[in-house]
């Protein structure tokens, strides 16, 4: 059986609640239900949320076609960390990369 639009986007949620899912997307519980029982489409900003969040191919979850990632899916700290320096004034980020840069040699 060919999966739809929904069920790729709760293989892509996997096992977090629809609810944390959901402000990770910063979108309403209510719209991730219907998006995940093929109630509505993703809008344009969702699908490049997905990529952004989650290296999502735009082409595999709209089709199936493709792979699902083009690299190697973040894992949670990776996207916490992610999340959290996009929170960030300019200054902010750069003080994260400069801590990054010492601790990395």
């Amino acid at each position: 059986m060919k999966k739809i639009i929904g069920d790729r986007l709760k293989e892509i949620r996997g096992k977090k609640s629809q609810a944390d899912f959901a402000v990770l997307l910063g979108i309403s519980r209510k719209s991730l239900i219907r998006y995940e029982a093929n109630e509505r489409k993703p809008d344009i900003d969702l699908i490049l949320k997905l990529n952004l969040l989650f290296n999502i191919q735009p082409l595999w979850l709209l089709t199936s076609v493709a792979e699902p990632t083009a690299g190697k899916p973040l894992k949670g700290d990776e996207l916490a960390l992610l999340t959290s320096y996009r929170s960030l004034d300019e200054s902010g980020q750069r003080a994260v990369l400069a801590v990054a840069e010492k601790m990395s040699k």
